[in-house]
């Protein structure tokens, strides 16, 4: 939900600065081949790799924008977290490049692949995205006759407060309900001993 969240937020941007976006448009890259069957196993309308694709990005012809949200407290990437929060960014950015050989396929095909990879409780992104909000920015300013500094900060404001929202909705949705009376519910334990209920 977060990232179909993130997702929608920035259609909107793209579409406000003119760019045309198109979300989850099908039949980007040929379908895959099952090798073992020799059947294609996504069916005849091909690959998806755009979560939204943009028929004219950077001057470079269309792009196909990744989106994905991931999490520098996952018990595998917790440790690697705490010596660089930004090496979970860039672990799954470059994941998404790898996986199916999807950035390769991308480029036979003339689509730039751009992985959107945002961490989910600090709200940092990876480079390549880091580079495309900029953009985005540049574009979204010169459409809407504002200052690149207000686009930045109006997009940059309205991707935090979205993500960060379905974030607390997630949590919420995952919270067991406690009865007042429960032997469990002791408020009071949050408490340092030297403090007392007033």
């Amino acid at each position: 939900m977060r990232h179909n969240a993130v997702r929608n937020c920035a259609n909107r941007f793209l579409k406000a600065a003119a760019l045309n976006p198109v979300k989850e448009k099908p039949g980007l890259l040929p379908p895959r081949l099952d090798v073992d069957t020799i059947r294609e196993t996504l069916g005849s309308r091909g690959r998806r790799p755009a979560d939204i694709w943009v028929p004219e990005f950077r001057g470079n012809g269309s792009a196909a924008l990744d989106f994905a949200v991931t999490s520098g407290l996952r018990t595998d990437a917790l440790q690697a977290s705490a010596l660089d929060a930004r090496q979970c960014v860039g672990n799954y950015e470059s994941a998404k490049r790898l996986y199916l050989d999807t950035a390769a396929q991308c480029t036979e095909q003339g689509i730039q692949f751009i992985p959107m990879v945002v961490e989910g409780h600090g709200g940092s992104w990876g480079p390549a995205a880091k580079d495309t909000w900029k953009l985005l920015a540049k574009e979204y300013a010169n459409c809407n006759g504002i200052s690149n500094s207000l686009a930045s900060s109006q997009i940059a404001q309205r991707i935090s407060t979205t993500l960060h929202r379905e974030t607390a909705r997630a949590i919420q949705r995952r919270l067991t309900s406690i009865e007042e009376e429960a032997p469990s519910c002791n408020a009071a334990a949050w408490l340092p001993d030297s403090m007392e209920w007033q």
